[in-house]
């Protein structure tokens, strides 16, 4: 039945043209028949239909997800021979005339095309974007007493010219649109308020300064793996500080791990944070102040009982002599005259995962250096010397995210067979060094340095308060 109304409906469509000749003979016609039935069948038609429409819908996607260099690419393959003039003449894909603008401070001020935002489209904040007319617009952001910045956004995208970085789709309840980002940096200030704010921050540094005793035989390590090491000859007192560092083009490894991207670069939200890097991990009041990652690595020496420093500026470094450096969080306001620098809570901060609180284990350097010094190791990853080769699970603790120490609690893998069932290890890291805390710790690993008694006694507080830890955060 359907394929006889289909039939009925294609000769219903044919029609004939009467094809006009000059050169024919008069009187005589040649007729044409022609049709304007479709030459394939419905359910042909709706295939290529949906066909068509899925291909055009899928290379929008491609267009729209791609940077702006791919994304041009594509536009002069499709339309070979278009120009920058062309290109602004071309239909406006929905949703792509639509923008957010992300800034970290609220008293900042936006101008388009030299008229004042009334409210900055901060996705964040649970506003709309922004709608632009077509053609080329002019964003200037300003925040005091950094200099303006600007850039040139254009509808449709012009992704040759455009100035304003925009290859990320974002979206809140009121709408979907691209995100332009403007970040504050350390070196666009001007030198005499660049010089002003490294010294606060270095003075705000020399609060987190800590000493280590050693005893006379005490092993430390002079370097990140702990494969250069030294002993102790007297009791010593080793001095901890920070010292920033913000010179992006040094060889450095930044952790700790899973907070900045580990490397040359220390990048964290695509930004080098050795030029403070913007983070919303934190958000203390006030609101608008300047809340930022920045860099610094430990430095040591090593003074006797009488005061003498026998083992100046010991850097934290790997054997090959790169850095080892860390985030270190801070928050930066401006009254108008003065910088004002404070170290937020660690306990408050949020981690890179959404909805997480970062402990202060976190952002520990020490535990990140404990991680990597056991990871290294083979010997610290399984039991050495059990019947079979026993795996151990690794968790690090502390209540100080800038203290030199850091627990290591060390438990038997699932399901396999333990030494000390339903007992836990206990390594202290401190000064590039773990340290044996408790008998089943040295049993395991009968060639680790024992801790002292003074560290048994700090290591016993840590695994406490680990434990209430646990209960708390089940």
């Amino acid at each position: 039945m359907r394929e006889e109304k289909e039939q009925q409906y294609s000769d219903e469509l044919d029609i004939e043209i009467v094809a006009i000749d000059n050169e024919q003979v008069p009187g005589e016609q040649r007729a044409v028949r022609a049709s304007l039935a479709p030459r394939f069948s419905l359910k042909q038609r709706r295939v290529q239909v949906f066909s068509t429409v899925g291909i055009v819908t899928l290379l929008l996607a491609v267009i729209v997800g791609s940077s702006g260099a791919i994304r041009n690419k594509i536009v002069q393959t499709l339309l070979p021979g278009t120009s920058h003039t062309s290109v602004s003449t071309l239909p406006i894909v929905p949703g792509t005339d639509r923008f957010f603008v992300s800034v970290g401070q609220r008293s900042s001020s936006l101008f388009i095309d030299g008229k004042p935002i009334v409210r900055i489209p901060n996705y964040s904040d649970h506003v709309a974007p922004l709608r632009l007319a077509r053609g080329t617009h002019t964003l200037v952001w300003k925040y005091t007493p950094f200099p303006p910045q600007s850039c040139i956004v254009s509808v449709p995208n012009e992704y040759q010219t455009d100035t304003c970085g925009y290859d990320s789709i974002v979206s809140n309840e009121h709408g979907t649109g691209w995100n332009i980002t403007f970040f504050l940096k350390l070196s666009s200030l001007s030198p005499s308020l660049h010089d002003a704010l490294v010294s606060t921050v270095r003075a705000i540094l020399q609060r987190y300064t800590s000493t280590t005793h050693l005893q006379t035989g005490d092993v430390y390590a002079t370097n990140v793996e702990g494969t250069q090491q030294g002993v102790a000859r007297e009791p010593l007192n080793v001095i901890t500080q920070y010292e920033l560092d913000i010179d992006t083009h040094s060889q450095a490894f930044c952790g700790p791990s899973g907070m900045l991207s580990g490397g040359i670069s220390c990048i964290f939200n695509q930004q080098d944070c050795r030029d403070f890097c913007p983070t919303t991990a934190f958000q203390y009041p006030p609101q608008d102040n300047w809340n930022i990652y920045a860099v610094v690595h430990e430095v040591r020496d090593f003074v006797n009982g009488s005061g003498v420093t026998i083992l100046p500026r010991q850097v934290d470094k790997f054997a090959s002599g790169v850095l080892y450096e860390h985030a270190f969080p801070l928050q930066i306001g401006w009254d108008g005259a003065t910088w004002h620098v404070t170290v937020p809570p660690t306990q408050g901060l949020q981690s890179v995962v959404p909805d997480t609180v970062v402990s202060p284990t976190m952002l520990s350097a020490s535990c990140d250096k404990a991680a990597n010094r056991v990871g290294g190791d083979s010997n610290l990853t399984v039991i050495p010397h059990s019947t079979l080769a026993t795996v151990t699970t690794w968790n690090y603790f502390t209540l100080d995210a800038f203290a030199p120490t850091c627990l290591g609690i060390v438990t038997v893998a699932s399901g396999q067979a333990s030494p000390e069932p339903q007992k836990s290890a206990y390594c202290l890291y401190r000064l590039g060094i773990l340290v044996a805390v408790n008998d089943i710790a040295h049993k395991y690993w009968p060639d680790m340095p024992r801790a002292n008694a003074s560290e048994q006694q700090f290591a016993r507080q840590l695994a406490d308060a680990y434990q209430k830890y646990l209960i708390a955060h089940p």
